[in-house]
């Protein structure tokens, strides 16, 4: 069975890590049309890279897939 973590992998290597992290931080209260926005970064589709971004993938923090 392949798992692939996506709540929280920000850069997409299947594992959740403060790399992942420092994305949202990077993205963090920036509007999309902002050229240093990472949709990416909003890991819940909401529109916006805020606290509930942080929250999950922290929740996530330490996930591997396979």
């Amino acid at each position: 069975l392949n798992v692939v973590l996506k709540i929280g992998d920000v850069n997409g290597d299947n594992k959740v890590d403060g790399t992942d992290l420092d994305q949202i931080k990077t993205s963090f209260g920036l509007a999309p049309s902002d050229p240093r926005y990472n949709p990416n970064a909003d890991v819940n589709g909401d529109g916006q890279v805020n606290n509930l971004d942080l929250r999950w993938t922290r929740l996530n923090l330490g996930l591997q897939g396979n």
